[in-house]
């Protein structure tokens, strides 16, 4: 820790009961430099010249299950790929932009553990009413409040509880309870008034409560942190939009991974009320925006930093048509305190309808969006490569801690490294499939080094630092082997 001069070499570094290592190579110009950085060091600076570099872990090498739930293939986790076929969406501009508060409750053993009441034919009106038990029961904080609803304004409410084994989601919408300890109100995940099966957080996480899918309640909810965070956001996002104008009535008015629409449940019913005539806009869609990008795309006509941010996830992952908006309004469904958060920290709101530039870019972000027509579930996002890096596998064995690695993971280190080229190990205990891929910052594939079949044993691999090309440029890279056996990655520096 502290400013260490480099050289030629290896450094080693002591935290704690831990080692870690920082292999460089000084070259003959002070500006110019390849690092391999090691994992796990949050505050260590190094010097080259005059440049300094900072060590920060690899926000891909490890996640929060809290925060990042299901498995690395989810729908929620899965980035664009790169033979999508895009249909245009054809979204004009709304009245309002908002955010659909989805709730994520962590629950403990000795919090009560209450049945869920339900008054279905009030819940439009008042929630926090009626003794009709649904037969559903979770634990809940004793101080938790949601309040009840006050028409016109009937919030969606979706929530998701994780129970005390730190596994299963219980899950429902219009979630309310208007006095601490009282009686909790909600509308469970099921059909007829049978529960679907609940949810695992290391499972696929498509079903929960968002009413008018049956998509999950937390699975694609921007949460706490990730708007004012200078990081991207690394997953796909949910939306709610006006389905009475856009969303197309037949097949039931929904597609996959969606379970229902608003009215219906079958493919073949027609008694929707939705008037769209686009037939690839239903609930369910994948929209996104195009890859590359037609030239009357613009990002940097965005006006906000969030608007940006959003761009880019729209980009790489994509959001799922999760509900009905029921007015002129585009929502994104995000964690319960998102809202407050961003608007104290960017100063401007995200839920109006002034003409404010917040507004202006939610409204380009939605007549920019595409749907992603062959989304299914045999090629999650499309087929073909990704374009973005993928997020590492949950592990369940390290009660959800991912830097736990199996001793039949590949295994990726850097050997050699020149201004010029670098040079990759790789170590694979069995003949399998795979690519090496580097990566950029924002997650998106900069170059593709290998595609094919890996022999066991030790495997050299040169790159000569070029893609499509030309030299990459100065920054941040990750280097990515990701085989059927497992993912290592490698994060360097290139400085020119």
């Amino acid at each position: 820790p502290g400013e260490n001069i480099l050289e030629d070499g290896r450094i080693q570094i002591q935290q704690g009961e831990r080692e870690y290592f920082l292999n460089g190579l000084a070259t003959e110009s002070t500006y110019e430099a390849v690092l391999e950085f090691g994992f796990g060091i949050d505050a260590a600076r190094y010097t080259i010249g005059n440049i300094i570099l900072e060590m920060i872990p690899d926000p891909l090498d490890t996640r929060d299950k809290y925060k990042q739930p299901f498995s690395q293939n989810s729908i929620w986790n899965t980035p664009i790929g790169g033979e999508a076929r895009y249909v245009p969406a054809g979204f004009g501009p709304a009245r309002a932009a908002a955010i659909d508060n989805d709730y994520w409750i962590v629950t403990q053993v000795t919090d009560p553990n209450d049945v869920l009441l339900n008054d279905e034919e009030e819940w439009l009106t008042h929630r926090c009413s009626g003794n009709d038990s649904t037969g559903v029961w979770t634990y809940v904080p004793y101080d938790l409040i949601v309040p009840d609803v006050n028409p016109p304004s009937t919030p969606n409410n979706s929530a998701a509880f994780l129970q005390p084994d730190d596994k299963t989601l219980i899950q429902c919408n219009a979630l309310a309870r208007c006095e601490a300890g009282g009686p909790v109100y909600g509308v469970p995940v099921w059909r007829d008034r049978v529960p679907f099966p609940n949810e695992s957080i290391y499972g696929d996480g498509i079903t929960g409560g968002h009413g008018g899918s049956l998509l999950s309640s937390i699975g694609g909810s921007i949460r706490r942190g990730e708007l004012v965070s200078t990081e991207p956001i690394r997953h796909v996002l949910k939306v709610d939009i006006p389905c009475s104008t856009y969303a197309y009535p037949d097949s039931g008015g929904f597609r996959w991974p969606a379970r229902k629409s608003d009215d219906c449940w079958e493919p073949s019913c027609e008694a929707t009320s939705y008037h769209g005539t686009n037939p690839a806009v239903r609930m369910g869609a994948l929209l996104a925006i195009p890859d590359p990008l037609p030239p009357w795309i613009t990002p940097d006509s965005l006006y906000t930093h969030i608007g940006r941010k959003l761009f880019e996830a729209l980009r790489s992952y994509g959001a799922y048509v999760a509900d009905n908006s029921g007015w002129d309004c585009y929502y994104f469904c995000a964690e319960y305190g998102v809202h407050a958060e961003a608007e104290a920290y960017y100063g401007h709101s995200i839920n109006t309808m002034l003409d404010t530039p917040y507004r202006q870019d939610v409204n380009r972000l939605f007549q920019w969006l595409h749907v992603v027509d062959n989304n299914i579930p045999e090629s999650i996002g499309g087929p073909g490569d990704r374009i973005a890096r993928q997020i590492v596998e949950l592990v369940e064995e390290g009660q959800g801690d991912s830097s736990w690695v199996s001793p039949d993971r590949p295994r990726l280190s850097i050997t050699k490294a020149t201004a010029d080229r670098i040079t990759f190990m790789i170590q694979i205990t069995e003949p399998c499939k795979g690519d090496l891929k580097v990566y950029g910052v924002d997650g998106r594939v900069a170059a593709t080094i290998f595609t094919g079949r890996f022999a066991s044993g030790q495997t050299d691999v040169a790159w000569d630092l070029r893609a499509h090309g030309h030299k990459i440029a100065s920054g941040v890279y990750f280097a990515m082997l990701r085989t059927n056996r497992g993912t290592s990655t490698r994060r360097f520096i290139a400085v020119r």
